[in-house]
């Protein structure tokens, strides 16, 4: 669905079009990354892509726990009855 916007003067502009067509464009800052956020070499060629940023990124930020849960213990107190006696 394209997001169509009106400028001041009434020019109505697609943005998803503008995004797509400067996908490539190497963005403005110091990060070394193109509009689409793959991370670019010196020469200005690709060396990662986004998704492989995000695969790594993910990896090691992960809201899952990866270490294995401890086992419980049994309940060191146990039932006394009428008695006295542990059961």
């Amino acid at each position: 669905m394209p997001n169509i916007i009106t400028t001041s003067n009434g020019v109505p502009l697609d943005m998803e079009a503008l995004r797509t067509q400067n996908e490539k464009t190497v963005a403005v800052g110091n990060m070394r990354v193109n509009a689409r956020g793959d991370e670019l070499n010196t020469a200005g060629a690709v060396s990662k892509t986004r998704n492989q940023r995000m695969t790594e990124y993910y990896k090691l930020h992960s809201t899952v726990p990866t270490a294995k849960p401890r086992k419980r213990q049994p309940n060191a107190l146990k039932e006394v009855n009428d008695s006295g006696e542990k059961q």
